[in-house]
C-alpha cells in the first residue's frame, strides 16, 4: 500500500442498536480506530438495516445473544440473513471459526421468512 493510500479515510456509518433500546444511534466513524462503549452481557448489533458495505465480526457469546432474538420482533428479517451472511464471509475467509457460524444457523430453525 502507498503511504498517500493509507492516509485516506473513508467515513463508515455504524448504525448501532443495543438491546433495551430500539432505537438505533447513527455513528459515523471518521477515524482509522474508534472506541465505543456498549454492554457486552447484552445484544448489540451494528449496521442495522445492512445499509453499510462492511461485515461485522461479534465475540461468540454475543452471536449467542443475537441468535436468541430471533423470534422475536427486535431484528427484522433483513438483519437476521444480514448477519448470517455477515459470519459467513468471515468463516469463508479464515478470519471466524466455522463453529460461529452453526452457532447461529442453529437460531434459524424456527424461521418462517424465506428472504
Amino acid at each position: 500500500m502507498r503511504e498517500d493510500e493509507d492516509s485516506l479515510i473513508w467515513p463508515v456509518p455504524l448504525a448501532l442498536v443495543c438491546a433495551g433500546d430500539s432505537k438505533t444511534r447513527n455513528i459515523m466513524m471518521d477515524s482509522k480506530e474508534m472506541i465505543l462503549k456498549v454492554d457486552t452481557t447484552r445484544w448489540y448489533k451494528f449496521n442495522m438495516g445492512q445499509t453499510g458495505f462492511y461485515r461485522v465480526s461479534y465475540p461468540s457469546k454475543t452471536l449467542a445473544l443475537l441468535g436468541q432474538t430471533f423470534g422475536t420482533d427486535q431484528l427484522n428479517a433483513a438483519n437476521r440473513v444480514g448477519l448470517l451472511t455477515d459470519v459467513a464471509a468471515l468463516v469463508t475467509s479464515g478470519i471466524a471459526p466455522t463453529s460461529s457460524f452453526l452457532t447461529l444457523l442453529k437460531y434459524f430453525e424456527d424461521e418462517e421468512n424465506y428472504m
